[in-house]
């Protein structure tokens, strides 16, 4: 079978994605953010990040939406996030950085919380 997201990006311009801090230090993090399908491969080199699961959605729009509705979430549930090694207050704003949106939780409450929000549908158009 093959893979809809990679072989027709047209039809799923943009994702949220849930991933894992690659560095051995850090494998109590966890991250979610969205990307362009197409700039998935650089999203997981920049963040230095395993991805263990994404949610394709039609428009970027909606992954922005999608992925500010989860952070709130994460924000509320564990407290401050989580300092990683370039990330946006390490780096002072350079670019380009790991970004602040890593929390101290496993990627698979961060899933939970994706899916639950996925399946009510509130950040559609």
């Amino acid at each position: 079978m093959k893979n809809l997201s990679t072989t027709y990006p047209q039809a799923f311009p943009a994702m949220v994605y849930i991933g894992k801090s690659r560095w051995d230090d850090e494998s109590a993090v966890s991250t979610c953010g969205w990307c362009e399908t197409v700039n998935f491969k650089g999203a997981t080199i920049r963040k230095i990040m395993k991805p263990t699961f994404r949610i394709m959605v039609q428009s970027i729009k909606e992954a922005k939406t999608l992925e500010k509705m989860v952070h709130d979430v994460l924000d509320a549930k564990f407290g401050p996030r989580a300092f990683v090694y370039g990330c946006c207050s390490d780096m002072a704003g350079d670019k380009p950085n790991r970004s602040d949106e890593w929390w101290y939780c496993t990627t698979s409450e961060i899933e939970a919380v994706l899916t639950e929000l996925t399946i009510k549908g509130d950040y559609r158009d």
